[in-house]
């Protein structure tokens, strides 16, 4: 299958622009990121800034309130796109998914609000931060995390409407604004987490806003006097619970051995391990834009029954997936030290973050791997797999996380963190494959990925052994640049399905 569905492959022309989009706005977003930790670390201290990591573990907790209903309603309107479902539907439908993720949001921030004290006095584990300032911070944290939940929402819907362009733009602007005029501020009046959180909180909500006008320019508006459409979202029901507990799941792998060590770790120590979990979470940059390519392309692919289309275009999928996370994954966990001291330039942290980093992000270049599967099942709306193999990865992991963080540390997680996310890939990726294509669509997929896995895992490896004395922070940038961006690149041109993709889908978009 060394094509993508026609000689000239017109089915994926456009979507290579899509993506090189969605990489400039996540790569600005990590930019900004990296850019502004060393600036944050050193304005608030270690302390403060445990609770910038709080905030971004708690995030990724919020996310069980979904209950599967973004991703349905992505899924729905990916439908409406391409004809199977009228505008009255789409319109009703994004109706009805506005009032519960404005309720439950509403819930969540005041319960979170109201608990603020008892989480600064009996959680959080303050050295020299107020109670004041900490009660003020954690609820300032609460408004943060409605204005993000809701604009979670509305990103899920532009996806489905394949509006990515506009979305990511206005990800990364206000990213780039948000943290600028916190680092300002910060820097030239007021050095307190009060007023980081104050900041992120506005601009955020600027965020949701203009994302919600988009969407109001997208999609028709619901007819006076109709009534949202329940039903419509109630026929979602399975694949949206399916999708929650799945969900439930997912936060639970990724987010107990954060939420341990938040409680086993003194505020400052969380702060230094928020480093790596900011680390990981970029890696996690790499899916996104995949994500908003392709989950559209390939659901309205099954809704127009092209079933051939839709595997060469889930065969491009899955090997880009791989080169890109063993590229930036793999390159961060093969040359740990040098990621963290080109970011911070503290040569004490990179000594002692190395180890864990390294465990990290090698799980880390696996979970974002696992997305291509889930790609599969997520079109075909079968997403029952997927359920049980994250309920049952998530019984095994989250009491040896648990475990881990409270006996041995954040070496331990990582550790438990890594071996998880392999053995779920050996033991689960080619289930879902054989389950969900036939033979010969899955012909030589298994063995390929697995084949070009360890070519790739084998020359990371391998840097480890370059005979390279010590470096200064920006020969060590250059140097990651350069093993990341040759591991991928041969990544890609390993594979007939991924260089295929790249001399395909740069035309004009398909219909």
């Amino acid at each position: 299958m060394a094509e993508l569905a026609t000689p000239d492959g017109a089915l994926v022309k456009g979507m290579g622009r899509t993506l090189v989009y969605g990489f400039a706005a996540h790569f600005t977003v990590a930019l900004v990121n990296v850019l502004a930790t060393p600036f944050l670390l050193r304005l608030l201290g270690e302390e403060a800034y445990g609770l910038v990591a709080f905030f971004s573990m708690l995030q990724a907790w919020v996310l069980l309130f979904d209950f599967g209903v973004s991703p349905a309603l992505a899924r729905q309107l990916s439908h409406y796109r391409v004809g199977a479902l009228s505008a009255d539907e789409a319109a009703r439908l994004f109706a009805a998914a506005e009032i519960i993720f404005v309720g439950v949001g509403l819930v969540a921030g005041a319960a979170l609000m109201l608990s603020a004290p008892w989480v600064g006095a009996h959680w959080l584990r303050r050295a020299s931060l107020s109670a004041v300032e900490l009660n003020g911070s954690l609820r300032l944290i609460a408004v943060l995390l409605v204005c993000r939940w809701l604009c979670g929402l509305y990103q899920a819907a532009l996806v489905g409407l394949e509006r990515q362009t506009q979305s990511n733009c206005v990800l990364a602007a206000s990213v780039v604004v948000r943290y600028a005029v916190a680092v300002a501020t910060l820097q030239l009046a007021s050095p307190h987490p009060t007023t980081f959180f104050a900041i992120q909180a506005a601009f955020t909500l600027a965020e949701a806003i203009t994302c919600r006008l988009l969407l109001i320019r997208a999609l028709p508006l619901k007819p006076a006097g109709a009534s949202p459409g329940w039903r419509l979202l109630a026929a979602e029901r399975r694949f949206a619970l399916g999708l929650a507990l799945a969900a439930a799941a997912a936060t639970l792998i990724g987010q107990v051995d954060k939420l341990a060590l938040s409680h086993a770790l003194s505020l400052p120590a969380y702060g230094l391990f928020g480093l790596v979990a900011q680390v990981t979470a970029g890696v996690g940059l790499v899916v996104p834009p995949f994500v908003q390519v392709f989950q559209p392309r390939l659901t309205g692919l099954l809704a127009q029954g092209r079933r051939a289309e839709f595997v060469h275009v889930y065969r491009a999928a899955a090997a880009l997936i791989l080169s890109l996370a063993a590229a930036l994954a793999g390159t961060i966990a093969a040359q740990p030290a040098w990621v963290i001291w080109a970011w911070t330039g503290r040569a004490d942290a990179a000594a002692r973050l190395a180890p864990v980093l390294t465990l990290y992000a090698s799980g880390a270049a696996i979970a974002a791997f696992l997305f291509a599967p889930f790609l599969l099942q997520y079109a075909q709306g079968r997403v029952r797999l997927h359920v049980i193999g994250n309920v049952g990865f998530a019984v095994v992991w989250a009491p040896a996380a648990v475990w881990a963080a409270f006996t041995i540390g954040p070496i331990g997680t990582g550790a438990v963190w890594l071996c998880g996310n392999l053995l779920y890939l050996i033991a689960w990726a080619p289930l879902i494959h054989a389950r969900l294509l036939s033979p010969e669509e899955r012909r030589g997929l298994n063995l390929s990925l697995w084949v070009r896995g360890a070519i790739l895992a084998g020359l990371l490896a391998a840097t480890r052994l370059l005979p390279v004395g010590p470096l200064s922070r920006l020969e060590a940038l250059a140097a990651l640049g350069v093993i990341s961006l040759t591991i991928g690149l041969i990544g890609v041109a390993l594979s007939s399905d991924a260089r295929a993709f790249v001399r395909h889908g740069f035309g004009e978009a398909a219909p």
